[in-house]
């Protein structure tokens, strides 16, 4: 588990017959504050990707941006 970063990632990739790319920048912050913005053919998964970010990063502001197309 990541205890505390700042940094910034870009993935992209398919989900189905969806191309999604995926932005996720985080900040140093002392509690684990997700900030999680999905298009909506995406939105049903918004637990399941918040329950993944709490699982690999402990602490800090993170913020997750996905685009579909």
């Amino acid at each position: 588990m990541i205890r505390s970063m700042t940094g910034f990632g870009a993935a992209e990739g398919r989900v189905g017959d969806l191309r999604v790319s995926v932005e996720l920048r985080t900040v140093n912050h002392r509690f684990f504050t997700p900030s999680i913005k999905l298009p909506g053919a995406l939105a049903r998964w918004e637990g399941e990707v918040r329950e993944a970010l709490r699982a690999r990063v402990a602490r800090g502001h993170v913020t997750l941006f996905a685009r579909a197309e």
